[in-house]
């Protein structure tokens, strides 16, 4: 299973991951810990799971600046101009602006794919024939195409999309414990994973019309470190999918978590026996 090479992955590991406390640090949140797997860090574990999907050359990384030593010591393989370091905190809607700006100058037609770093995902078969559909719906359609992972509890930690047929009609945000029980009912909310596949030129254009903002800065500033002191800090979602009117849906038929809390680790690993290192197992005693 490999996609063309006209497919792009763009792994989004910036976050500070504070929850897991005292293991990850500012200096080291948690997509570069070995926190479900004994020897491999979430961000390497998501880069493998690519790297059966996607060519090897075509896997992005987007982080602070500050962990670009991180990524390059546990992603050897990857070349410096794979690595994007964002020079200021200004959250994922700036961040997928710019990468799909920059790969749409290279390559007009590429599709990519925008995925956190921080997941615990199984069956990998599943998720990569899932991400697989997507690409070729995203090409096809010339549309931004998410993941809804179908909900397995009432969770008021995950943002929500309703779905009708295969269109996203829109997007809510947390809900209380009363509206997660209806919308677990309901059967058509899914969970917002925050994996995302479009086709580049779509989602410039997306900027355009919904966060003209941010396309104009991508017009006018020509570096990475410009146009990030000047961006406004807004998640993809508010600045561009709750406003689009055409965003579709394929539904996740695998297991799918975010590895949020410690709470949610334990459980995780109860139910599918993990095999955690040491340390991990020592601090959920």
């Amino acid at each position: 299973m490999q996609l063309s090479n006209q497919n792009y992955a763009l792994i989004m590991a910036g976050g500070e991951g504070t929850r897991f406390a005292p293991l990850s640090t500012p200096e080291k949140p948690k997509q570069f810990l070995k926190l479900i797997h004994p020897e491999k860090t979430l961000l390497q574990q998501s880069y493998d799971r690519l790297a059966k999907l996607f060519d090897p050359e075509n896997i992005l990384v987007a982080t602070n600046q500050r962990y670009i030593p991180l990524v390059k010591e546990q992603l050897p393989q990857m070349k410096e101009t794979q690595i994007f370091g964002e020079t200021q905190k200004k959250n994922t809607a700036p961040c997928l602006a710019w990468v799909s700006f920059q790969l749409m100058k290279r390559k007009k037609e590429a599709i990519l794919m925008a995925i956190p770093s921080d997941q615990f995902i199984t069956p990998e078969e599943t998720f990569l024939r899932s991400i697989q559909e997507a690409c070729e719906i995203a090409k096809k359609e010339n549309s931004i195409v998410t993941i809804g992972i179908k909900p397995t509890f009432a969770s008021t930690h995950h943002g929500y999309l309703h779905r009708e047929g295969n269109q996203v009609k829109e997007f809510v945000e947390k809900p209380d414990a009363s509206t997660a029980r209806k919308f677990l009912q309901d059967g058509n909310y899914y969970w917002n994973g925050g994996t995302f596949i479009f086709p580049v030129a779509k989602m410039v254009e997306s900027f355009q019309k919904l966060a003209p903002e941010i396309y104009s800065l991508l017009q006018k500033e020509t570096t990475l470190e410009g146009f990030f002191e000047k961006a406004p800090s807004i998640s993809i979602d508010y600045a561009v999918m709750e406003k689009s009117k055409d965003l579709l849906v394929v539904e996740a038929p695998f297991t799918w978590s975010d590895v949020g809390t410690w709470e949610s680790l334990a459980d995780l690993a109860k139910q599918h026996h993990l095999k955690l290192s040491p340390e991990v197992m020592r601090l959920l005693r």
